[in-house]
């Protein structure tokens, strides 16, 4: 009941945002705090980290955004072209 009526007051969303400015800190996941056999992982993955970098792309103008995205597109297609000249050898 008493975690019903911190909940209610914001109490626990507090608790949940100082947990995860410590994860950030300390640059491990929440998992790695909360539970004692987790495996220790970064606060963000690579993955996270290249999602945020893209979203800034939204900052650029329209030209400069048109330019990262071919080359983006450059960069894939010549890893598909590599990806299939292996397989073909």
């Amino acid at each position: 009941m008493g975690a019903r009526r911190g909940f209610g007051r914001g109490r626990r969303w507090r608790d949940a945002d100082a947990l995860i400015r410590i994860a950030e800190t300390f640059n491990v996941s929440c998992d790695y705090l909360l539970i004692d056999d987790a495996p220790r992982r970064p606060f963000r993955s690579p993955e996270d980290t290249l999602g945020e970098r893209l979203h800034t792309i939204t900052e650029l103008g329209d030209h400069d955004r048109e330019l990262v995205h071919a080359f983006i597109d450059a960069l894939v297609t010549k890893t598909r072209l590599k990806a299939l000249a292996r397989d073909a050898s």
